[in-house]
């Protein structure tokens, strides 16, 4: 098992992420499906990661968890209004 679906499983056994491969920011899988429907172990065994992979993903919209990406923030204020 390659380290990266070594550290999906700790993310989806942990933490309850569904996970897929990325390679930098883009996913290397089609991903929709699993923001309704819970992956399984074996789904995470059978993902695509190879030696293009540079990172796990985690998959919102699913058992609650929602995230908000916040790049080149030059106003932290807005920042901390946004987590209040």
């Amino acid at each position: 098992m390659s380290v990266f679906k070594r550290w999906a499983m700790i993310y989806h056994q942990q933490f309850g992420f569904n996970v897929l491969p990325i390679q930098g920011k883009k996913p290397m899988i089609q991903w929709d499906n699993w923001q309704l429907i819970e992956q399984s172990e074996k789904d995470i065994e059978e993902m695509n990661c190879n030696s293009t992979t540079t990172g796990i993903g985690g998959i919102t919209g699913i058992n609650d968890l929602r995230n908000i990406d916040l790049d080149k923030v030059k106003d932290y204020e807005a920042v901390e209004l946004i987590r209040e």
